[in-house]
């Protein structure tokens, strides 16, 4: 990973956003949500969107490195701290990067408060804070929209939810933990992975508290990518 600035500036869910040719199956998204028949019905609901999917977004074969931005705002209500944040980002690069087996560096940027508009940034990967939910999704904690074109992603926009209700019951170190598993979760879909139904995978939908990669996680990048050398060393 290179970190290229000094400076200082995600309810698991994705929405697919195809700019050119396609119409796409209804997105699905990932919550937090209390167990129960309604729960069940999502899951179901999201697994056949998955396997309605005719082709398999992913980055280009040229596009080896992501630079990734995101605001470290000192004034940011989430109770994380800048440091926390940044980790917690390191954190969930590093294990991707690992997993990709060579496919995928990050460039991580932390851009301070005001530093610049969004408008004016030009990342691969651009992080984001807000402090609404989708409607209806009171659980949510982030989404990802990947921007297609040719069915290559050619951008991607991940949104952290500020306060998510899941947090109000979670102490310090839970709520950091939490962070670094939505950010490995739409890390994943921002390479082009979509949900597992393992329980302990990060991309499983309602996996808030898995903070490392299974091997099921990371085969499912290696397969998306064609890479396959299971006796890489930097998996560990």
């Amino acid at each position: 990973m290179t970190d290229y600035s000094n400076n200082h500036w995600l309810h698991f869910s994705h929405r697919l956003n195809k700019v050119t040719h396609h119409v796409l199956p209804k997105p699905h998204q990932d919550s937090i949500q209390p167990k129960g028949p309604q729960s069940k019905q999502n899951l179901s609901a999201w697994q056949k969107s998955d396997e309605s999917k005719d082709f398999k977004p992913r980055w280009p074969d040229d596009k080896k490195t992501l630079l990734v931005f995101t605001a470290v705002n000192p004034h940011n209500p989430s109770g994380f701290s800048e440091q926390g944040v940044k980790s917690a980002l390191e954190n969930a690069c590093s294990q991707w990067e690992l997993a990709s087996q060579g496919r995928f560096t990050f460039g991580l940027q932390f851009l301070s408060d005001n530093a610049c508009s969004p408008e004016a940034l030009t990342p691969d990967i651009l992080i984001a804070w807000q402090s609404e939910t989708t409607v209806g999704r009171q659980y949510e904690v982030g989404h990802a929209k990947r921007h297609l074109v040719n069915e290559s992603i050619v951008q991607v926009e991940i949104t952290l939810i500020l306060n998510p209700a899941i947090d109000r019951e979670l102490n310090a170190d839970e709520k950091n933990n939490r962070l670094t598993a939505t950010l490995l979760h739409e890390l994943g879909h921002a390479l082009g992975l979509e949900h597992s139904m393992m329980p302990e995978d990060v991309m499983h939908h309602r996996g808030w508290q898995n903070t490392q990669l299974t091997e099921t996680d990371r085969s499912a990048l290696r397969v998306l990518y064609g890479r396959t050398n299971p006796s890489y060393d930097g998996l560990g």
